[in-house]
Formats: C-alpha cells, sequence, structure tokens
C-alpha cells in the first residue's frame, strides 16, 4: 500500500480506487485513476502514459508468491471483507433496503449482496483467487474508458503497449433479466434492539431502461418519492408525520422500485396506508402542475451536472455499455420533457407490490394489515 501511495505521490497527486458492486445482472469490478493534466504541470510530465501502465500492472499483474496470490495478502483482504459484511447490519436503513431486494429476488443471483456471503469466505483460498483473477484477464467482459483531454487513438496505443490484457472487449455481455411478474406479495420481517422501525415495499416495475416509456417512468418515481417535494416526502413525512424519512428508488435495469421508510413502530399501519396512498393518488391522475415542473428541472439538473465530473461520465459511458442501452442525456431529457400525467397515472397502475418488508423492534407488540 505504501509503494502504491507514493507511486502516486510522484504522479502529482493521482489517486486510485477500486469497487465492486452490481449493475444488473452484471458483477461489476471497477478500478479508477485519476490524474492531473500534464499540460498545465512543470515540465509536461506524461501522467497518461504512467497511468495507464500502473492500473495496467495492478490489474494484469499481482504480486505472487510461488504462483499463487500472497497469503498474507489473502488474510489481510479476507478479513476486511468479513468486517465490511458484519457491518452491514449497522445501518438499518440500508439492512431493511438489502432485505427488501432479497425478497423481491429470492433465489436468483442478484439476491446476494455485492460483496457475496460470510459463510463462503473461509473458501476462498489462495489457489481459487488466483485462478479467477486468470479468469478475469482472459475470459470476461472488460472496458477501458478514459474521459479528458486526451487523443484517443494515443490511449489505445499506449493501452495496447502496456497492458497484459488480450484486445478487445473479452465474451460478450449476457442480458439482464427483468423482475418477472407476480401475483403473490411476500411478508417478511425482521427484530432488532431499535427505536426506530423501517418499512420496504417491494414493486415490479412496468419499464427497464430499454423501454419508451424509461423517461416516463423516471417521472413518475420522483413525483412519487424521488425529491423534497414528492407526495412521499411532503404527505407522509412533512403533513402527517408518519415518517422520519421516505422515498421511493427505481432500478431502471432489473425494473423494480423499492419504497422504503424509517417510523415509529406505533405508526406503522396508517404509514403503510398513506404509503400505498401515494400511488393509487397519481394512478387517478392527482399529480399537479408544480410537481411536474419541479420534478423535471431535478431530473434535468441531475442529468446535467453528469458533465460536470470526468468521473461521472466515464461512469455513465460504463453504465450504458453494461446495459446495452442507447439513451443519449439530451433523449432523456426531452423525453421527460413531454412526459403528461396521464402518463405517470398508466405507469402507477401497471406498478406491481411484491413485498412488504419491515425491520422492527424485538419488544413492539404487534401490528395487524388493515
Amino acid at each position: 500500500v505504501k509503494a502504491l501511495q507514493d507511486r502516486l505521490d510522484d504522479m502529482f497527486g493521482a489517486s486510485f480506487d477500486h469497487s465492486v458492486y452490481k449493475h444488473g445482472d452484471q458483477h461489476v469490478l471497477q478500478f479508477d485513476i485519476e490524474i492531473p493534466n500534464g499540460k498545465f504541470l512543470p515540465g509536461q510530465p506524461h501522467l497518461l502514459e504512467d497511468a495507464l501502465e500502473l492500473l495496467a500492472s495492478i490489474v494484469g499483474q499481482p504480486l505472487l508468491t510461488a504462483g499463487h496470490v500472497r497469503a498474507e495478502f489473502l488474510d489481510l483482504e479476507r478479513e476486511q471483507l468479513r468486517r465490511r459484511l458484519g457491518s452491514i447490519i449497522n445501518n438499518k436503513a440500508r439492512y431493511a433496503a438489502y432485505r427488501g431486494v432479497e425478497a423481491l429476488f429470492e433465489g436468483e443471483p442478484f439476491a446476494l449482496h455485492s460483496l457475496g456471503r460470510l459463510e463462503d469466505l473461509p473458501d476462498l483460498t489462495a489457489e481459487r483467487v488466483t485462478a479467477r483473477h486468470a479468469e478475469m484477464l482472459t475470459g470476461m467482459w472488460r472496458e477501458l474508458v478514459v474521459v479528458g483531454d486526451v487523443d484517443p487513438e494515443q490511449v489505445r496505443d499506449l493501452w495496447a503497449r502496456c497492458s497484459p490484457l488480450p484486445s478487445g472487449q473479452g465474451p460478450a455481455l449476457k442480458p439482464t433479466i427483468r423482475l418477472g411478474d407476480r401475483t403473490d406479495v411476500v411478508e417478511r420481517s425482521d427484530r432488532f434492539d431499535v427505536q426506530q422501525s423501517q418499512l420496504v415495499f417491494g414493486f415490479r416495475a412496468p419499464v427497464t431502461i430499454h423501454d419508451a416509456d424509461y423517461p416516463a417512468y423516471l417521472m413518475f418515481s420522483g413525483v412519487l418519492g424521488g425529491y423534497a417535494h414528492s407526495k412521499l416526502f411532503v404527505n407522509v413525512r412533512e403533513k402527517a408525520s408518519l415518517a422520519y424519512s421516505v422515498y421511493s428508488r427505481y432500478d431502471s435495469i432489473k425494473g423494480y422500485m423499492l419504497i422504503t421508510a424509517g417510523i415509529n413502530e406505533a405508526d406503522r399501519e396508517p404509514a403503510e396506508r398513506l404509503i400505498l396512498e401515494q400511488i393509487e393518488a397519481i394512478a387517478r391522475g392527482e399529480v399537479d402542475a408544480d410537481e411536474m415542473q419541479q420534478t423535471l428541472a431535478l431530473i434535468v439538473n441531475d442529468y446535467r451536472e453528469l458533465v460536470d465530473s470526468a468521473a461521472a461520465v466515464a461512469h455513465h459511458v460504463l453504465a450504458r455499455d453494461l446495459t446495452g442501452h442507447r439513451w443519449t442525456i439530451e433523449q432523456v431529457i426531452e423525453a421527460c420533457g413531454r412526459v403528461t400525467v396521464a402518463d405517470l397515472a398508466r405507469l402507477a397502475r401497471e406498478t406491481r407490490l411484491h413485498v412488504r418488508y419491515a425491520l422492527r423492534d424485538r419488544q413492539s407488540r404487534e401490528v395487524t394489515h388493515a
């Protein structure tokens, strides 16, 4: 770690990061390196070449002993992963959302956390990890995204010269399978020593990012619970004081929506009822012009902000290529501007509830649904 930090310091304070996350049915391992533009530094150093060489070394040439990852490094990473997985439960709101997704996709790989499972950690041997790394280099889809004041041909030439990876993107990605249509509603709950209960509703969304109605569903989720002016926030939290926090989150890749709320357990029944009533109100067309205009303005602002950050642009490009959709920023903005209240009402009627999850205090009394 010290050697890596020293190398980054030598590159005028470059930064390096990595992450593991789910994007639809794809399990993504991402490496990021950010450098200043050498044109504006003393001596105009070739930092782009240095950064690509460092990135290629990190990804393709790990430190091995007898052909395998070093045992002491593996033990350290295994313990860090154990702590990260064990800490998921400490943030009860995030844990509740995870449990809601788990119930929605029970039996599917998507139900697993992106970091894996605690019970699988003992099986992570040096041999298995090394073999997996080799498979990653040669048998998995990969993409290099570079954003900045660069010459694309120069980037290609530099990467081809320094990278140990085979040329091309590797095998094609399998398409993501959207959440299937169901008629059941699954009820799940957990009990902990907590003062604030958590509610999670899981819905099947009728639209994914591949559909023409994608911008309309962005508007629907925004009006429902995406922003501070939304129906959930105003009616459930502000007016009725039935929630400490409440919002909706739309996953356009897998085709689902979550509504999560932090509440007092004594308010669970009226909170649940009022939350679901907000979708019913949209289904009846009860959305005023101010709600539409504010939601549109905030969605436009979210998309416009993407171009202000090189990292955000890179993530947007990578997400597009992982998914295979071809919505541009301008196309989404333009389409959102054409969305009508009738569009939102139709999508609200087509949104199906499939999961009710409650994280509750161990001592709380049972509350039955009306």
